[in-house]
């Protein structure tokens, strides 16, 4: 099995550029990534559409938006690109040309016959044929930790990583390219933080510590004994937490959006501490407003369509436990004092145009561990991995690789 990929330039027919992807697809070797030209038309195989679903995210009410969003679908059908993806020589997807089906959706064709002509249908067919290349890898599974359920997911294989969501966020939030490519080199772990999404709480008082006592349970309830870990925005606070209650369990250290907490962090504004802050309003009313929060102004006038680069959620979490949440990150007294006990090769990842967590909280925890990197994205916001999910994880896997 393999992705097709065909970029065709005008006056090289559909048909012309199908039979020229089957031909180079014919004679590439197992596992090997293709890239060749025909006339005007480049063709790329991809191996193998399973390691894609084992290394995605990829829920039931969302694996037709990722299929689409993969292969790179025109939302309108207006360029000359062309995509197809093999699932056998003699069955593909692709965007149809046909009317009466509709440019949005896929048609499956088995022997020149269409079989399949409803996108709604799509995920039925993906769940018979690559069923077992999904996996129970890809399911939500719950552990018991301490005196709650821990809802979490693994990807791939390699060293582990362990990835720790930031304030009111679930792990449907982490960017699915991202999780594919760290995934290709490791062991992925994400989770949901104590009473958000499915993980569960209880009338413990919420502190970082706490969550930091949780993620090393979660560690030890997977056998898991030393692992990565990274972390974003309050992420950032467990991790910290965790590295130095519990360093024999921490390899590699990445700080995303991260500040030390105390009198030494450089806080957001007072106006965007506010909207932070604010429960108020549907799940859509909050999510927009956290959109203009973790990008840039200017970036997101020139990506208006968060639907391309940004996760639908499927998880929900109640407002009283992400106020918790927020007292929890308020009463944290910080870490500036004890940042020089950490021994383990730490990454500080920032967007410069970051109204959250200003950037320069980077070099404030940097030049206090010693060896520390730190690594500044251009017009990056605190969403940075949304906006270029290539290069974090370029940078992310070049930092494990060393």
């Amino acid at each position: 099995m393999a992705f097709v990929t065909i970029s065709s330039a005008s006056g090289i027919t559909q048909e012309q550029a199908y039979t020229a992807a089957i031909e180079d697809a014919k004679v590439a070797e197992e596992g090997e990534n293709l890239t060749t030209s025909w006339g005007n038309c480049w063709v790329t195989v991809v191996p193998e559409v399973k390691e894609f679903i084992q290394n995605c995210t990829v829920s039931e009410e969302n694996l037709t938006l990722r299929v689409e969003q993969l292969l790179g679908l025109p939302p309108k059908n207006e360029s000359k690109l062309l995509v197809e993806l093999w699932v056998d020589p003699d069955d593909l997807f692709r965007p149809s040309p046909d009317p009466e089906i509709g440019v949005s959706e896929y048609v499956i064709k088995k022997d020149s016959e269409v079989i399949i002509e409803s996108a709604a249908n799509i995920t039925e067919y993906f769940g018979t044929v690559v069923g077992e290349a999904i996996g129970e890898e890809n399911e939500t599974k719950m552990v018991h930790v301490d005196d709650i359920d821990i809802a979490y997911k693994t990807f791939g294989v390699g060293d582990p990583l362990l990835m720790i969501m930031g304030s009111s966020g679930t792990m449907d939030l982490w960017p699915p390219e991202l999780l594919s490519e760290l995934a290709s080199h490791n062991q992925v772990i994400i989770f949901d933080n104590r009473g958000m999404g499915k993980t569960t709480a209880s009338d413990k008082e919420f502190t970082m510590e706490l969550f930091a006592n949780d993620t090393a349970g979660l560690l030890d309830a997977l056998n898991i004994s030393r692992a990565h870990v990274l972390g974003w925005s309050m992420g950032t606070f467990i991790a910290q937490e965790l590295v130095l209650n519990y360093p024999d369990k921490v390899d590699k250290v990445i700080l995303y959006a991260a500040d030390c907490g105390g009198n030494e962090a450089i806080s957001p504004s007072t106006e965007v501490f506010e909207m932070l802050c604010n429960t108020s309003g549907t799940p859509e009313e909050r999510g927009d407003r956290l959109l203009k929060l973790i990008f840039p102004k200017r970036w997101l006038k020139e990506h208006p369509d968060p639907s391309t680069y940004f996760p639908f959620p499927t998880e929900t979490s109640s407002a009283e436990n992400i106020e918790r949440q927020n007292e929890a990150c308020e009463m944290w007294k910080g870490t500036y004092s004890r940042l020089p006990q950490i021994t383990q090769d730490t990454l500080l990842i920032a967007g410069t145009d970051d109204v959250i967590t200003p950037a320069k909280n980077a070099f404030v925890i940097g030049e206090q561990i010693t060896g520390a990197w730190v690594v500044q994205l251009r017009g990056g916001g605190h969403g940075v991995m949304y906006q270029y999910p290539e290069e974090f994880s370029n940078i992310v896997l070049t930092f494990l690789g060393i």
